[in-house]
């Protein structure tokens, strides 16, 4: 958005800049903890299966999600696109129907106090930013990056989108990730941001934030996140090379990567855009179960806030809760 380029054309890239790493790194990180075990030592060790009692009940939730993420590319002239939120919600409802019970307004309470620590992070980033707009600073930066001499700019890049991702990699997007891309403006745009937003996903693994850090010290049961970060050194230094790579090649990738544009003879202009029906009732329907969702996530961060006697979680809590309630009354 920051660079007026519409989000098309970027499967091929972000696929051959993800899937590859993805399997390397597992590979690197788990082949030396695999071993070869009995049938008896896995089931010892998996939780109980729920296939004989549900069936294929379970499989409702992945179902729904491939058939909304598929239905708005391949019927696109009939149906809304409802959003990646949306489409998730969805799944996580029929969840409820699909396997065993649990009570959905206690998960839900739990999950607002296990992200507590993450969403008081990512608001008060969003604070940072806006006083850096505020102040001049974020103006100042875009300047000074466009200033860069050819031999800095692959360094500067390498180094200061992932370290300003330590506050925020939202942040380290929209303030250093847009002027670095119009400093490139002779390589094909798309190449550019898509190798520009591999390097960013590295900041969610740098403090002070480190939110991937954390959140994965959290599932294994590791107290202190360094650990993994230490542990992922490797597979970053192994990331940035694939993007710089990609920065630098990007002439070469374009036409194995990026296909061409269609061309319209100048005598037939493309038809306006226009919508359906269905496609107004749909998108209608779809803006009411998102108000929805936020008016239950509000009542449940309410209830939270009654519960929790500490100051500094009430605190945050109370901004999230204000956040919540400026997107209820806000969107449009």
């Amino acid at each position: 958005a920051g660079v007026d380029i519409p989000y098309v054309g970027f499967t091929l890239p972000l696929l051959a800049l993800t899937v590859p790493p993805a399997v390397v790194i597992a590979l690197w990180l788990g082949r030396r903890e695999v071993r070869v075990i009995s049938r008896e030592e896995m089931e010892a060790i998996l939780p109980p299966s729920f296939f004989p009692r549900y069936g294929f009940k379970l499989f409702i939730p992945l179902v729904l999600l491939v058939a909304l993420f598929l239905g708005q590319s391949a019927l696109a002239e009939v149906m809304p696109d409802p959003g990646i939120p949306f489409i998730f919600m969805a799944g996580s409802l029929a969840g409820l129907v699909s396997g065993r019970r649990f009570n959905f307004f206690k998960a839900a309470q739990e999950a607002i106090r296990d992200v507590m620590p993450l969403l008081a992070i990512l608001v008060g980033v969003g604070m940072f930013i806006q006083v850096m707009t505020l102040t001049g600073a974020r103006g100042w930066m875009v300047v000074a990056i466009l200033s860069l001499p050819a031999a800095l700019l692959y360094p500067g890049l390498s180094v200061s989108l992932p370290a300003f991702g330590g506050i925020s990699s939202y942040g380290s997007a929209s303030i250093l990730g847009i002027p670095f891309i119009l400093a490139m403006v002779e390589k094909n745009a798309i190449l550019t941001a898509s190798a520009l937003s591999v390097i960013v996903g590295l900041g969610n693994l740098m403090p002070p934030s480190a939110i991937s850090a954390r959140f994965s010290a959290r599932v294994v049961g590791e107290e202190r996140y360094f650990r993994v970060v230490r542990t992922a050194l490797g597979p970053v230094l192994l990331i940035l090379a694939m993007g710089l790579a990609f920065l630098v090649f990007a002439p070469r990738l374009e036409p194995l990567l990026i296909s061409g544009a269609p061309v319209v003879p100048s005598s037939q202009p493309p038809a306006a855009p226009h919508s359906s029906p269905f496609q107004d009732v749909g998108a209608g329907a779809i803006f009411v179960l998102h108000q929805a969702l936020v008016l239950f996530l509000a009542a449940s961060l309410v209830r939270f806030l009654l519960w929790e006697k500490r100051f500094l979680t009430q605190l945050s809590a109370s901004l999230v809760l204000v956040l919540f309630l400026l997107r209820l009354f806000l969107l449009k």
